[in-house]
């Protein structure tokens, strides 16, 4: 139940000379709500909402986690085909070559950048 203005300033002003200080008295006064909106949460309610919370995260995370796990899986299948190719470059058993010269050329080579070329 909150109280209504009248009322929070009649206890105000009658403990404000019962107990040493107005700040206490205004400290204490701010645990009493001022309007209905602002009414004290009970225990039980704030478990509920805390567990709802705590559920709609638990969620979050698992679809992080998913999509990560999904983001990397297609990182490892790159890196393979990456490793893959490599390895064919460094066997010389496939890839463009450069006119008689036999060595194996990258996608970014042209004929005018003979150095970003191997061999």
């Amino acid at each position: 139940m909150s109280l209504s203005e009248r009322s929070r300033s009649a206890l105000f002003l009658g403990l404000v000379g019962t107990v040493q200080g107005e700040r206490a008295v205004e400290e204490m006064l701010s645990y009493l709500p001022a309007r209905d909106v602002e009414e004290p949460v009970s225990k039980e309610f704030l478990r509920a909402e805390l567990a709802v919370q705590q559920a709609e995260v638990q969620a979050e995370f698992a679809a992080v986690r998913s999509e990560m796990a999904d983001g990397f899986s297609a990182v490892r299948s790159e890196m393979g085909g990456v490793r893959s190719e490599m390895g064919d470059l460094g066997t010389g058993r496939s890839g463009p070559r450069w006119p008689g010269s036999g060595s194996i050329c990258d996608a970014r080579c042209t004929p005018g950048s003979r150095s970003r070329w191997p061999g």
